[in-house]
C-alpha cells in the first residue's frame, strides 16, 4: 500500500519511522499507562484500505529480547477504536469502528 509514517503518544518507540511493507509492530516504553495511541500517515495520494489486522503480542519484540526481561511488562489492549481523518469535518478524526481484543482463553 506504499510508504507510511508512524507516530504515537508519549513513549511510542517507532515515532516518525517510515514503513514500506504495510505492517509494523506498534509498541511503547511507558511507566504509567492510561491511554496510548498511534497514527499511520500514508505518503502520497489517498489509499483505499480494505483490511486492517490488529493482534496483541505475547512476547517482547525481537530487538528487546536480549535485555533484562524482568524490567518489562507486556500489556494487552482490550478495547480499540479505529479512527480516520474525514474531510467532511475539516480533517478531524472520526470513529470508523471499535472492537475488543479477546484473551486467548476466551
Amino acid at each position: 500500500i506504499g510508504p507510511a509514517v508512524l507516530s504515537g503518544s508519549v513513549g511510542f518507540r517507532l515515532n516518525q519511522n517510515t514503513i514500506n511493507h504495510g505492517s509494523a509492530t506498534l509498541d511503547w516504553t511507558i511507566e504509567k499507562c492510561s491511554e496510548v495511541w498511534s497514527s499511520i500517515s500514508f505518503v502520497g495520494s489517498a489509499r483505499a484500505i480494505s483490511c486492517v489486522k490488529v493482534q496483541a503480542c505475547c512476547t517482547l519484540p525481537s530487538e528487546l529480547q536480549g535485555e533484562v526481561t524482568s524490567s518489562w511488562t507486556i500489556l494487552r489492549p482490550k478495547e480499540c477504536i479505529l479512527q480516520m481523518s474525514s474531510a467532511a469535518v475539516g480533517g478531524a478524526f472520526v470513529d470508523a469502528c471499535s472492537f475488543d481484543i479477546l484473551d486467548d482463553a476466551d
